[in-house]
C-alpha cells in the first residue's frame, strides 16, 4: 500500500512541475537560428507539418504485416500486434512527457523522441535479419511508439503560443501533416519493400526521419514570455454590465461613471479576474483532470476516435471483401481516404477559430452516429461508392476532432498545461485503438465462426460503436464552454443545464412542497384578476 501511496505523490509532484522561465541570455539566444540568421515564428509552422509528417509513417503499418509475415515465416495476424503495441504505448507516452515538454522545451524534448524512433527502427531492422519476432515488437511496438507519441505532442504547444488568435487553425494544419504522412510513407515503404526488402527498408526510414526530425528540433521553441491574459477583457466586460444594471437606478449609466467606479474598485476587480482565471484557463493540472469538463471531453475525444480508427483500419479489407473490388481499386481508395483525414485537420481547425470547437465537435459525432447508422444498409444492398463517399465524409470528421482537440483544451484551460493535458487526452486514441481493436476483431471472428454472410459480418461492430458515439455526443453536449456557467453555482433542485446558443435550459427537480406553493400561487393569482374582472368565466 505504501508503494502506490509514493508512486501518487511522484506523479502529482512530477505532473505539478512549472513551467522553466527563460533567461535574458536564452531569449536573446532564440532570436536567431544560427549566428545572424533570425528567426520568425513562421518558421514553427512548416517544421510542426514535418514532424508529424514522420509521426504519420505509424499508420503506414499495415503495409509491412504481408512482407514481414513472409520474411518470418509468421501465421497471420502475428505482425498486426507490433501495431497494436505501438497504439497503446503511443498515447500514454505522449501523456507521459507533457511536463518534460514544459520543463526542458521542444527542442531536447523532440531530440530525444527521435532518438526513441530512430532506435526502434533501426532494432525493427534487425528484428527482420536475426528473424525475431519480440525484437520487432520491442524496436517497432515499444521504442517506436514512445517516439512517435512524444514527437506528435511537441510541435503542438509551440503553435499555439506562438498564434494564440488562430490556434485552431495552425494546430490543424500540424495535425494534417499526420494524415499526409501516413499517405506518403504507405507509398515509400511499399516502393521501398518491393526494391531493397523489409529490412534495409527501415534502415532507410531512419535515415529520412532523421534529416527531417534533427533539422525542425533546432528550430521549433516557444515564445519568450506568457502568451495569454485571455479572460481579463471577458471579465471586464461582464463587470461593466453588471455596474451599468445597478447603475440604472440612480441614473449613473454613462460609460464615464463606470470607469470611474472600476478604478475605485481595481484592487478587488483584480482579485476576482485572479479567481475566475483560477478556475478556468490557470488552474493546476490535477485539478483541471477532475473537471467535468475534461471528462467529458476525453469522453468525446474516445468516441470521435472509435469509428475512424476502427473502420478506416480495415477499409481495404471490407473494400475487397464486402464488394468485390480489386486490390489496385480498393489501395487507390484508401489513399484517397488519407486525402480526406488529411482536409478535415485543416477544415475544422480553420473553422474553429471562427464558430468554436464545441460545435465541430457536436456535428462530427451527429452526423457519425447517422453514417454508422446508414452502413449495415450499404454493406448489405452492395453499394460501393455510397459506401465510401460516407467513409470519406467519416475520415475528415476523424481528422478533425483531432485538428481541434488542441485548440479546445487551450481555449478551457490555457496554455499553462496544455502538454500534460493534451498527453493525456490522446491516451483515449490509444485504449480505443488498443481494447476496441481486440473488441471489433474478436467480433467479427465470432461472426465468421458463427457463419454469419458476409454482408452481416460487420453489423454488430457497427451497432456498439454507433452506441459508443452516442454517449460521446451527449457528454460533448455537457462540456460547458461558457465562462459564466463554469462559474455559476447550480440553483436548488437542478439536475442538469445545457446550453443552447445563448439560451439557458434547465432540467430541475421541483419538491411537492415547492410544486404546491407554486399552485397556490397560480391560485392566487386566477382569484385577483377574476375579482378585477381580467378574466372572463364563461357559465354553463
Amino acid at each position: 500500500m505504501k508503494w502506490i501511496i509514493s508512486v501518487a505523490n511522484f506523479l502529482k509532484a512530477y505532473y505539478s512541475i512549472s513551467p522553466k522561465k527563460k533567461s535574458l541570455e536564452q531569449i536573446e539566444r532564440e532570436k536567431y537560428l544560427y549566428k545572424k540568421i533570425p528567426f520568425s515564428r513562421y518558421m514553427i509552422i512548416p517544421c510542426a507539418f514535418a514532424v508529424q509528417l514522420c509521426c504519420g509513417s505509424l499508420y503506414s503499418w499495415s503495409v509491412f504485416n504481408i512482407p514481414i509475415e513472409h520474411e518470418l515465416n509468421l501465421t497471420e495476424g502475428k505482425t498486426s500486434i507490433t501495431f497494436y503495441i505501438a497504439v497503446g504505448i503511443f498515447g500514454f507516452s505522449a501523456a507521459a512527457s507533457g511536463p518534460c515538454l514544459e520543463m526542458y522545451g521542444p527542442c531536447r524534448t523532440l531530440l530525444a523522441s527521435c532518438l526513441f524512433i530512430i532506435s526502434g527502427l533501426l532494432i525493427s531492422a534487425l528484428s527482420i535479419y536475426l528473424k525475431c519476432i519480440a525484437l520487432l515488437y520491442v524496436g517497432y511496438g515499444v521504442l517506436c511508439g514512445m517516439g512517435f507519441g512524444i514527437a506528435y505532442l511537441t510541435p503542438i504547444a509551440p503553435l499555439q503560443k506562438w498564434f494564440p488568435s488562430k490556434k485552431g487553425m495552425l494546430s490543424g494544419i500540424a495535425v494534417c501533416g499526420f494524415g499526409g504522412g501516413s499517405m506518403a510513407s504507405a507509398q515509400l515503404a511499399a516502393y521501398l519493400i518491393t526494391k531493397i526488402g523489409v529490412s534495409m527498408s527501415f534502415v532507410v526510414l531512419t535515415a529520412i526521419i532523421l534529416l527531417i526530425m534533427i533539422p525542425s528540433s533546432f528550430i521549433l521553441r516557444t515564445p519568450p514570455g506568457p502568451s495569454e491574459a485571455r479572460s481579463k477583457n471577458e471579465c471586464l466586460k461582464d463587470i461593466k454590465s453588471v455596474l451599468k444594471g445597478s447603475a440604472e437606478t440612480t441614473d449613473l449609466v454613462d460609460e464615464e461613471n463606470i470607469e470611474v467606479k472600476l478604478e475605485e474598485n481595481t484592487c478587488q476587480i483584480n482579485k476576482f479576474i485572479q479567481y475566475i482565471e483560477s478556475k478556468t484557463i490557470n488552474m493546476e493540472f490535477i485539478e483541471a483532470l477532475k473537471t467535468r469538463e475534461f471528462i467529458f471531453m476525453y469522453l468525446t475525444l474516445l468516441a470521435n476516435s472509435c469509428f475512424g480508427i476502427l473502420i478506416i483500419s480495415k477499409l481495404q479489407d471490407i473494400a475487397i471483401q464486402q464488394f468485390g473490388v480489386s486490390y489496385e481499386l480498393a489501395t487507390h481508395t484508401v489513399s484517397v481516404n488519407s486525402f480526406f483525414n488529411l482536409l478535415g485537420g485543416l477544415v475544422y481547425g480553420a473553422l474553429s477559430d471562427i464558430i468554436g470547437q464545441r460545435p465541430l465537435l457536436i456535428t462530427s459525432l451527429g452526423s457519425q452516429i447517422v453514417i454508422a447508422a446508414v452502413t449495415p444498409y450499404l454493406l448489405q444492398k452492395e453499394g460501393f461508392w455510397a459506401f465510401m463517399v460516407l467513409m470519406w465524409a467519416l475520415s475528415s470528421f476523424y481528422g478533425g476532432g483531432f485538428g481541434i482537440m488542441p485548440a479546445f483544451l487551450n481555449e478551457m484551460f490555457g496554455s499553462k498545461n496544455l502538454d500534460a493535458l493534451h498527453g493525456v487526452i490522446l491516451t483515449s486514441w490509444s485504449l480505443v485503438g488498443v481494447v476496441g481493436g481486440i473488441v471489433f476483431s474478436l467480433i467479427y471472428k465470432m461472426e465468421v465462426d458463427k457463419g454469419t454472410p458476409v454482408k452481416h459480418r460487420y453489423d454488430i461492430n457497427l451497432y456498439w460503436i454507433c452506441c459508443l458515439t452516442s454517449f460521446g455526443l451527449i457528454g460533448c453536449l455537457f462540456i460547458r464552454t461558457n465562462q459564466r456557467d463554469r462559474l455559476m453555482p447550480p440553483i436548488v433542485g437542478q439536475l442538469a443545464r445545457l446550453r443552447i446558443h445563448n439560451n439557458l435550459l434547465r432540467l430541475q427537480w421541483v419538491s411537492k412542497k415547492k410544486d404546491d406553493i407554486e399552485w397556490e400561487e397560480y391560485c392566487k393569482c386566477m382569484l385577483e384578476k377574476i375579482k378585477l374582472g381580467q378574466l372572463e368565466v364563461c357559465n354553463s
